[in-house]
């Protein structure tokens, strides 16, 4: 009798060791499998590759500079000081809103 709990014991542990074991190759595999950059997909080929994000969940880290975050003058969006066009006194999301502002 106490042979057959020691067996099935070992066969409960056995089997939730294996899970665990086929849990993480699967997760690692999925990892590898995962394309780079999911973003650039969506954006198309030619699109500008946004900068790295660090940290684990993809947030910048507490070390990182945060940016100026100006409003278009067109449309009221608000963009990176970086990413937008200056025209005289005026900030826009875009090229096209200045001129179609300036018009």
């Amino acid at each position: 009798m106490v042979f057959i709990k020691f067996i099935v014991l070992l066969l409960v542990f056995l089997l939730l060791v294996g899970t665990g074991v086929l849990a993480l190759i699967f997760r690692v595999l999925a990892r590898l499998a995962a394309p780079a950059d999911k973003g650039n997909a969506a954006r198309g080929a030619g699109a500008e590759t946004p900068p790295a994000r660090g940290g684990r969940h993809g947030y910048a880290s507490p070390e990182a500079e945060a940016e100026t975050m100006l409003c278009c003058a067109h449309c009221g969006l608000y963009v990176p000081e970086s990413q937008g066009v200056r025209a005289h006194d005026a900030f826009f999301c875009s090229e096209l809103h200045r001129r179609e502002h300036q018009a």
